[in-house]
């Protein structure tokens, strides 16, 4: 069964109680694992406006007969907590019920998936019942987000969004979350689902799109934020102003960084070995060694090789392995210049997130596709796909000059 990813504005709209007809896809289709418990795979539902109430919430598959036998504890919890959404709009009340709604849709996804893993779907289910319990009994739920069932905590940057967010928030003068109490809650639940499946369900094959989606949805919650309210008028300065002691400064905050690296200038099409590297891939590379020396606080580094579509081997994994191999030898080649490589993985996207798709396929003199055509319009369909022959290093931590 094929299962899409829904950008955040879906998620959000989902969650005020509104449907838009213009969402669409932000990662590629994912396959999913066979047979009962072997996992799950990153999904979210597709809206159509003629389905039921109770088939419209995210993490659901695409087909709506799968919905009708869904458990009744799903049905229950949904009708609370869209009687709470009818309630007047209140600070930070909006802000419970969108992470009752997100934490809902979780469970719904993992009991779809028939995923177990550290009793995921009673965690997350637990979470939304606390907090529909404790609005209906008119108790504060908290603004703490748990890590459930061992998830790692991913993108200290994203969650520390999420908490700047929701630290000035007060019942006297409001706060930024008053503005933006959906998309943080949303945000924060997503983080939670990626640590969830980078821990669980995979490794960051499975975590990338919920990571992808909490940077949406973060971003937008700072846009969405309350302005502050204009500044006092300053009290004249006294002929002799008292001292003031010094601040520290504030804390450095963690950055995310990704570097594409062009394939074309590291290797030839279809080589992928360190001593088949080109000299201006070597130069390129000789670069980065020196700027991965000037950082520090790096916890994590990710490089993965991409491909392009075209595959003349007859393996239909070649382009796999031929990404994979790519990003080892950067990898490799980084090492041997004395860059750190001891918290780096590898991965491999193979073919399947290019950037460039709209290049023509050339045609012989007899009308038929690339195998009659010509060695230059090949090599001119080669040149078009370029971009998509490409090394990204990603760099998680605190990120700066030493």
């Amino acid at each position: 069964m094929k299962h899409t990813t829904l950008i955040a504005t879906a998620l959000l709209t989902l969650a005020c109680g509104c449907f838009t007809a213009n969402a669409q896809n932000t990662t590629a289709p994912s396959n999913a694992a066979a047979g009962g418990n072997a996992g799950t795979t990153t999904t979210e539902s597709v809206l159509k406006k003629n389905l039921p109430p109770v088939n419209l919430q995210p993490g659901q598959p695409t087909d709506p007969n799968l919905r009708v036998t869904e458990p009744a504890q799903f049905v229950e919890l949904q009708a609370r907590i869209a009687k709470l959404k009818a309630g007047a709009s209140m600070c930070p009340r909006d802000y419970h019920v969108a992470k009752a709604q997100a934490w809902l849709n979780f469970s719904r996804d993992q009991y779809h998936e028939r995923a177990w893993q550290k009793d995921i779907q009673t965690t997350t289910f637990g979470e939304a019942r606390r907090i529909v319990d404790a609005l209906e009994a008119g108790q504060d739920p908290g603004l703490d987000t748990p890590l459930v069932s061992d998830a790692q905590k991913l993108r200290p940057d994203l969650w520390a969004i999420a908490q700047k967010i929701k630290a000035d928030l007060s019942d006297t003068k409001g706060g930024p979350l008053c503005c933006a109490q959906t998309e943080t809650a949303f945000c924060e639940v997503q983080l939670v689902w990626s640590g969830h499946a980078l821990a669980n369900l995979g490794g960051w094959r499975r975590a990338t799109p919920h990571v992808r989606m909490a940077e949406d949805l973060c971003a937008d919650a700072q846009r969405n934020q309350c302005k502050p309210p204009p500044p006092p008028e300053q009290p004249k300065v006294p002929e002799t102003p008292p001292k003031i002691p010094p601040q520290e400064p504030p804390p450095r905050e963690p950055r995310y960084e990704k570097i594409t690296l062009a394939a074309g200038a590291l290797f030839k099409h279809g080589q992928s070995a360190i001593d088949q590297m080109l000299p201006a891939g070597r130069n390129q590379l000789d670069e980065l060694v020196a700027k991965l020396k000037e950082l520090k606080d790096v916890d994590r580094m990710v490089i993965t090789g991409h491909a392009d579509k075209t595959n003349s081997s007859g393996d239909p994994a070649f382009n796999d392995k031929l990404s994979l191999a790519r990003a080892s030898t950067v990898r490799s080649y980084l090492t041997l210049k004395g860059a750190d490589m001891s918290r780096t993985d590898v991965a491999s996207a193979g073919d399947r997130q290019p950037v460039k798709t709209d290049c023509p396929v050339p045609k012989g003199s007899n009308g038929v596709t690339a195998g009659k055509a010509t060695a230059r319009a090949m090599q001119a369909y080669y040149d078009c796909l370029q971009p998509n022959r490409r090394v990204e290093l990603e760099i998680f931590g605190t990120v700066e000059k030493r």
